[in-house]
């Protein structure tokens, strides 16, 4: 009994929460994975401790999602490349509503949602 509890206590203490949201939009991974590689393009390089960066994006089935990558390690600040980025959205990409996952380092959410995405011109 002693032994289970020790397992218990050590899984909540991973740093990971990883969740599927259950309500909301329905989005495809199929329609929007072929993006990845330029949505973390746009967010991968150097963040400081708590920074946020957002990809708005229209997928193939024109589903608007959100994306956003945030640093929430321990260091003052960390790089990350385009192929740890696109890892950790396809996990949230294969939910069928989106999805938001934190590990030790970075948080990542995808989540489909109706309209569309817009732009600030000056």
């Amino acid at each position: 009994m002693q032994f289970l509890s020790i397992i218990t206590i050590l899984s909540f203490t991973t740093g990971i929460y990883a969740g599927c949201y259950t309500s909301g939009i329905a989005g495809s991974a199929a329609n929007i994975n072929s993006y990845l590689g330029t949505i973390c393009n746009g967010l991968s390089g150097n963040y400081v401790k708590n920074e946020q960066r957002h990809q708005c994006v229209m997928d193939s089935a024109s589903v608007q999602w959100d994306f956003t990558l945030e640093y929430i390690g321990s260091d003052a600040s960390r790089n990350i490349g385009s192929t740890e980025c696109i890892s950790g959205m396809q996990k949230e990409t294969a939910c069928g509503k989106g999805g938001s996952s934190s590990y030790s380092n970075w948080a990542y959410t995808a989540d489909p949602n109706a309209g569309s995405c817009y732009s600030i011109s000056e």
